[in-house]
């Protein structure tokens, strides 16, 4: 499992703070934009009623005896006086014929609304907004009531009033984008600061998680509640450090009473069995005993290893190791026993494979991959053992003809105990392949492997070359 920290942006937590503080700030600017802006279209429009209404009161005080035939010529000089293109009159019953109008060739578009005709009343005119298009606007039309019930019909062009709200508009998006930028970017700042101690605790546990179980946060903050989460990790941290020494101190002395006591049974064994004359069945009970105490030593050892390779703990004395010559070592010391069982060991290389390690460890994590190989490969089959060195790592893989592992247990096969069949797990106790993988950690590695039943497993290791060995 990779404990490196992730480089994508939308990953972090900062990032998405940063966005978060943006979008409620471009909410609020959005929210508080459209509450004023509707706000002051209604005032306009507003203003535009009243300017409506005072027209209506202009005309109704021109209305002679003649009746409204005789309004043609002051309504005239009323729009020539406002301008014929930004306002209209027109007088008209209540089924729509027009009795009295200005000049309407600004006008034309403008239609007679019959619902409003109906609906206008002396007490309560009638309003409503006609937009003609985009470039000439909004028209803020009245239909009042005059005598005889005729109908006065007023419009107005809006943009004197609405054109600079459009201006408003357009600003504020400029600013409002500006804003959630800025949002953005002090969101970012104001996160990357408050998120600094939860880094400082990733980091911490990322180093504990690498062995260095010394380290601690430094509980120095500004912030009480950041200084408290330091002290509590730190107290924490000692705690759980503590747990560990005590268990490796009991399983130190553990280990060394069981291996006492075996040794012991190994030895009185022995003995019994260099003592003669001896009874056959005492004889074969005595070998039994020197192979299963041996056994038993090898897998406690075995797993005081592990312990100590997880826990951090382990004596390492890392040096130069030519990992070629290594793995020559190996193949020639295997060659006997996949000989005697009908098995072509084959060795390819190139030269140079060298890498920082330790050369004891080292081999005997290499010696359990080859060991499986051997045992699991049937007669006449083949085992292939390549060291290549490229870029910056040494890889060894161990490609065998055997019975294979099943696709099910692959992903268990390096834990500790787990056998994944009886067709694998005939001899050992499981703990080679968990070994193995503990110590390729131990050296900054990494274990891979292949493999399809009936057909052969391929085990590639790779491990990490030293600056000085790269070209």
């Amino acid at each position: 499992m990779s404990l490196k920290k992730t480089s994508r942006p939308s990953a972090s937590l900062a990032f998405r703070l940063a966005l978060s503080l943006a979008a409620v700030v471009g909410a609020c600017l959005a929210v508080t934009f459209v509450a004023v802006y509707a706000l002051m279209v209604s005032n306009a429009h507003r203003r535009v009623d009243e300017q409506l209404r005072h027209e209506v009161s202009e005309v109704a005080s021109l209305l002679s005896p003649q009746g409204v035939e005789a309004l043609e010529g002051p309504l005239a000089r009323l729009a020539q006086a406002e301008g014929t293109d930004l306002v209209c009159y027109r007088v008209m019953d209540r089924v729509g014929a027009v009795l009295a109008k200005t000049d309407t060739a600004s006008w034309q578009w403008l239609t007679i609304n019959r619902q409003a005709l109906a609906a206008a009343t002396r007490e309560q005119p009638y309003y409503e907004s006609v937009l003609r298009n985009t470039k000439e606007g909004e028209a803020r039309v009245i239909y009042a009531v005059l005598s005889d019930d005729r109908i006065l019909q007023v419009a107005i062009r809006t943009f004197h009033e609405l054109e600079p709200l459009r201006d408003l508009r357009h600003r504020f998006l400029v600013i409002g984008a500006f804003g959630v930028c800025l949002a953005i970017g002090v969101g970012w700042i104001v996160a990357k600061r408050a998120l600094v101690p939860l880094e400082a605790v990733t980091d911490t546990a990322l180093t504990i998680a690498e062995g260095h179980f010394e380290a601690r946060m430094k509980p120095e903050s500004r912030d009480i509640e950041l200084e408290r989460l330091a002290g509590a990790f730190n107290a924490m941290l000692d705690r759980i450090q503590s747990f560990v020494r005590e268990l490796r101190d009991l399983n130190d002395s553990l280990a060394h009473d069981l291996r006492t006591v075996l040794a012991r049974i190994h030895l009185a064994a022995e003995r019994l069995l260099s003592s003669r004359p001896i009874a056959e069945e005492q004889e074969s009970l005595a070998v039994s005993i020197v192979e299963e105490s041996a056994d038993l030593l090898g897998t406690l050892n075995t797993i005081m290893d592990l312990s100590e390779i997880n826990t951090g703990v382990a004596q390492t004395q890392f040096s130069s190791v030519d990992v070629t010559a290594l793995m020559v070592e190996l193949c020639e010391f295997f060659e006997v026993t996949a000989t005697e069982k009908g098995i072509a060991l084959e060795f390819d290389s190139t030269d140079h494979a060298v890498i920082s390690g330790d050369p004891n460890r080292l081999r005997r994590a290499l010696a359990n991959i080859v060991d499986n190989a051997v045992k699991y490969t049937s007669r006449s089959g083949k085992i292939l053992v390549k060291v290549r060195s490229e870029n910056e790592v040494v890889a060894v893989s161990v490609e065998d003809s055997g019975v294979g592992i099943p696709e099910e247990a692959l992903p268990y096969i390096f834990e500790r105990f787990y056998r994944a069949d009886k067709s694998r797990s005939r001899e050992g106790h499981g703990l080679g392949l968990s070994l193995a993988a503990a110590i390729v950690n131990l050296h900054g590695g990494n274990i891979q492997v292949q493999s399809e039943e009936g057909k052969g497993s391929a085990f590639t290791i790779s491990f990490p070359r030293p600056p000085s060995t790269l070209g």
